[in-house]
């Protein structure tokens, strides 16, 4: 999700509390430490930012390797796949679950006897000190980046050792002349366009350079 639409989800989240729970405000401790964390989601981009270029690098060489033919590769068995498919990490990044829920619900509090007899009602929800489900929330937030940037290395490492057998076979052996180089510019926006890189990138706020002719102005 864009930073944007994880504020205007979590402002109505907030406003759901308030009017479930009357004594809290704005200022409730734990209102300001949920606020904190998303914004530290939001301003510790860069594990992430280095691991999907990673991915970028690892996905552009063995594309790169792809698009070389030369002579003598069909003697050595050295056969690459041109289909990289689609690099979809949509799987990797955090999915903000806890917004999608009541937070409301998650808020434990007790009934003030007192007010329930004086008044007749069910009673005033007192709010306890300690809230161990919203401490969890806090805690996913805070460790979300770091999460994110294990599990994309991971996958990053992936087009590394795809054709580790093929890449020892390269350095040893004399593939002759080159007969087809591979076009840079067509790589770069098949993985950034085709694959969706670029939309990626760009709806998760990160730091990574693109392409002057895909539209990229210095960093994204």
């Amino acid at each position: 999700m864009k930073k944007e639409e994880v504020i205007i989800a979590y402002k109505k989240q907030k406003g759901a509390c308030v009017v479930a729970f009357p004594t809290l405000t704005s200022s409730w401790t734990y209102f300001v430490q949920i606020e904190k964390a998303i914004d530290s989601y939001f301003s510790n981009a860069d594990s992430v930012s280095d691991a999907v270029r990673a991915v970028i690098r690892g996905a552009y060489v063995s594309q790169t390797k792809a698009a070389l033919k030369c002579k003598d590769d069909e003697k050595y068995g050295i056969k690459y796949n041109a289909d990289v498919g689609s690099i979809d990490l949509t799987p990797y990044w955090y999915a903000w679950e806890w917004l999608k829920e009541n937070l409301a619900d998650k808020i434990r509090y007790t009934t003030s006897e007192a007010s329930a007899q004086a008044e007749g009602s069910a009673g005033e929800k007192i709010v306890d000190a300690e809230q161990p489900e919203l401490d969890a929330v806090i805690k996913d937030i805070l460790t979300a980046r770091a999460t994110e940037a294990t599990q994309i290395n991971s996958y990053a490492e992936s087009f590394w050792q795809g054709n580790s057998k093929m890449d020892f076979v390269c350095l040893v052996e004399d593939r002759g002349n080159v007969v087809k180089t591979p076009n840079k510019k067509a790589i770069v926006e098949k993985l950034y366009i085709d694959c969706g890189l670029l939309t990626q990138i760009q709806e998760n706020g990160l730091d990574i350079y693109v392409p002057s002719y895909l539209g990229g102005v210095g960093n994204a």
